[in-house]
């Protein structure tokens, strides 16, 4: 499995906590991004593991380029809480979050 230099790794779920991405670039400007608070998946790293692709949202490269990729700091990793319950003092029910 690809890992990249920071705390994610291919395949784990992101949140994305700023959508405020900076465009410079006008053939840019009309690609898909991600939203904020939107769970999406992890497909790839750049070379530099600064910067990845996820599997919800592909982009045509442009001529001469990579597909354009997110900085990872855009976004944080989602985390799958459970919550013990506890109904009696023999019984312990799970919840997860979502």
């Amino acid at each position: 499995m690809e890992k990249s230099k920071s705390q994610f790794k291919v395949g784990d779920k992101v949140l994305c906590m700023n959508d405020a991405f900076s465009v410079k670039d006008p053939q840019v400007m009309f690609m898909n991004f991600p939203k904020k608070g939107r769970e999406y998946t992890i497909r790839g790293f750049c070379g530099l593991g600064i910067s990845m692709w996820l599997e919800e949202i592909v982009n045509q490269p442009l001529p001469g380029r990579n597909e354009i990729w997110f900085y990872n700091w855009h976004f944080r990793k989602k985390e799958n809480l459970l919550i013990k319950i506890k109904a009696s003092k023999t019984k312990v029910k799970e919840l997860e979050l979502v």
